[in-house]
């Protein structure tokens, strides 16, 4: 590829999320004519830079082609390419622009899903097939690059091809260019800095060259300084690869730094990396390229005839022979430079500064600024604590440790509950409460431990025991119904996903202050959509449960009227709660919300997870607005819990749904958490 600094690069708005993996934060550059991504991973919680090549559409045909080749090659030993000749597969006359009518190419020209009719017997071929990723130049190569390891150079942590773009993830660096460092030092830079930088990058080639990497793009804007003065060189071995995105040619550069055998396309070796560093060394000594063209005739004119000014002339007292060690590096013909980048570097060495002055002086200089005048230092980003978004601040370990928070405190109040109705000797106030204290705070801290452990053993201990109160308490088939939707709940769900334990413990804790809509929003938010219903299906059965205390309605029990049970009156209250239309109607909403809420989540964007906040709070409230309107103007519903509280405790629930949803904590949960352990 060949860039030209004069062309600007084209920006666009920076996606919200990459690969369902790494959140953008913002835009870091255009580094190489390729957009430079400041992203966060939120799988392994940490910042990196995202490197976006995008395939050209000629690129993109000629890998369909090829691949097609390839294919009918294996597949037929005799006839050819599905009738066309030879002269239309072979050598490079081809015009794969003429392509466009099978499907490569939409009414524009530009490139849609890669995926068509190409001409071998009607078949379509994915640009996403294993053989397709064989055939693009540079792909291997820049895989090799990310097994480079030093700390002079920019770790490469991924390759990741995706449709017709190759994403490469890289370490993130905050700090400046060395383009920026040398605008901002202008005639002040001295032979320490130099002496740094030069160190700096020759080591990280010599340990590429020895991996049999080369690097075939140094230049300035490649070489970055972080804010301790570490200096690191980025884009191994993407070169080739950037080539496919149209821009150039295989070799790979830019124009001012690569000689002449990388413009002309001749065999490359160390020695085209030499002279690219040794271009950028003369620049930072004499403070400009004389390398620099408008076209690639033009820059072969500038290097075959160049007048260079002399070096040493730059520095008080130096040696000539300084000259001679730059300008063989700089020879156009390779056999007349050094043999390698570690010759090269003996030879310099002796005539630059102190380099750990230099390192001190870049550092000072990186952290005494920030972008430059243009915004172009394309590394100087905001402190990433403060752009981090709250759920990658959170991140999974502090959703964990909220999940579990939720779990024990309501897993200790199913413990208070069951505690307090079992009663062990006649005529007891509050049960094991008043009657054997210390066991019941101990049961109580038992199951509140038990959560925290793992939240679906704290809710299997909480709703059992739950249900054993109640059926001691004259509930028999309330109870029995309850334990038998316990044990199979969990066997089939809760022990399978912390979440669906978490969701559904939020019911009772939720229903004591009459917000238990928390549990089937939640359950969407978290599940997919049909183990979001089926853990809505069980709320709502202990909804019904904790309604058949006394408080006859789904959205909350009444903590503290309704802790103690009526000994002999569950079942008939489970009958009339049962019998009353706004229990259906409340059932109706739950499921809903949670079926729409889930299934607005699975589409992976903030968009659709406020689209689905938005449905399930619609729902769990217009559920009570139903009721509300069911029961006689100034009427409580049905006639116990005032209108506005049931109206409010829907509201709460649905903002909380609509706010986790516009932090994306679903796509979080859903697009990360998930492949891990699905327990905690």
């Amino acid at each position: 590829m060949v860039q030209f600094l004069s062309d600007p690069p084209q920006t666009s708005a920076p996606p919200a999320f990459l690969l369902d993996r790494y959140r953008i934060i913002d835009m870091a550059g255009e580094g190489g004519y390729a957009p430079v991504y400041h992203a966060y991973d939120t799988r392994l919680k940490r910042h990196v830079a995202i490197k976006c090549i995008e395939l050209s559409d000629s690129e993109v045909a000629r890998i369909h082609l090829q691949t097609i080749e390839e294919r009918v090659k294996g597949e037929n030993s005799v006839g050819g390419f599905g009738g066309l000749g030879d002269n239309d597969v072979d050598g490079d006359c081809r015009d794969y622009a003429d392509y466009a009518d099978y499907g490569v190419y939409g009414d524009d020209g530009a490139s849609e899903d890669l995926e068509g009719e190409l001409p071998h017997n009607g078949r379509t071929f994915s640009f996403d097939d294993e053989n397709v990723r064989d055939v693009i130049p540079g792909l291997e190569e820049a895989q090799t690059a990310a097994q480079l390891i030093d700390s002079h150079i920019v770790t490469v942590f991924d390759c990741v091809l995706s449709s017709s773009t190759a994403y490469i993830i890289m370490e993130y660096i905050e700090g400046k260019t060395l383009t920026a460092v040398l605008e901002e030092l202008g005639d002040e830079i001295d032979l320490d800095v130099i002496a740094e930088v030069f160190e700096s990058v020759s080591h990280a080639l010599e340990v590429a060259h020895d991996g049999d990497v080369l690097h075939l793009d140094i230049k300035p804007d490649n070489v970055i300084i972080t804010k301790s003065g570490v200096v690191k060189v980025t884009d191994f071995g993407l070169a080739t690869l950037m080539d496919a995105s149209g821009l150039g040619f295989t070799g790979g550069g830019t124009i001012g730094y690569m000689p002449l055998e990388q413009m002309r396309l001749q065999p490359l070796d160390v020695r085209t990396d030499e002279w690219a560093l040794a271009s950028l060394t003369y620049e930072m000594m004499v403070g400009e390229n004389p390398f620099l063209a408008d076209d690639l005739a033009g820059a072969e004119r500038v290097i075959e005839n160049a007048e260079l000014l002399l070096p040493s002339l730059c520095f008080d007292d130096m040696n000539p022979e300084l000259d001679d060690v730059i300008f063989e590096a700089l020879n156009p013909e390779p056999d007349g430079r050094f043999s390698s980048i570690k010759e090269f570097a003996q030879a310099l060495a002796p005539y630059l500064g102190d380099a750990k002055k230099g390192k001190r002086e870049l550092a000072a200089v990186v952290k005494r600024g920030g972008e430059n005048e243009d915004g172009e230092d394309a590394y100087e980003a905001a402190s990433p604590r403060e752009r981090l978004p709250l759920v990658d601040r959170v991140g999974y370990a502090g959703g964990v440790v909220i999940g579990r928070a939720i779990a024990a405190v309501s897993s200790a109040l199913l413990a208070a509950v069951a505690g307090v109705n079992i009663h062990l000797q006649e005529a007891s106030a509050f049960g094991l409460a008043s009657d054997f204290t210390p066991l019941f705070w101990a049961i109580v801290i038992a199951f509140a431990l038990a959560a925290i452990l793992r939240p679906h053993l704290g809710a299997l201990a909480g709703f059992s025991a739950f249900a054993i109160a109640v059926a001691m308490n004259g509930g028999i088939v309330c109870g029995a119904v309850l334990l038998v939707a316990t044990v199979v709940w969990w066997w089939f769900l809760g022990r399978h996903e912390s979440a669906a334990a978490v969701s559904a413990l939020m019911q009772p804790l939720g229903g004591a202050v009459g917000c238990a809509a928390f549990a089937p929003l939640a359950s969407g938010c978290f599940l997919p959509v049909k183990q979001a219903l089926g853990n809505t299906a069980f709320c709502l059965i202990v909804a019904v449960t904790f309604a058949s205390m006394g408080s006859g309605v789904l959205t909350g029990w009444g903590m503290p009227e309704h802790f103690i049970m009526h000994l002999g009156a569950l079942d008939r209250y489970l009958l009339f709660v049962l019998g009353l239309p706004e229990t259906w109607v409340i059932a109706a909403s739950w499921l809903a919300a949670a079926a729409l809420f889930s299934a607005c989540c699975v589409r992976g964007t903030r968009t659709f997870d406020i689209l689905g906040g938005l449905a399930g709070a619609a729902c769990v409230i217009a559920g009570v607005i139903i009721c509300c309107a069911m029961m006689p103007f100034g009427a409580s519903l049905i006639g116990m819990t005032p209108t506005a509280l049931v109206v409010v405790g829907a509201v709460i629930p649905g903002i909380a749904a609509i706010v986790a949803a516009c932090l994306d904590i679903p796509d979080a949960y859903r697009s990360n958490y998930l492949s891990k352990s699905h327990t905690w």
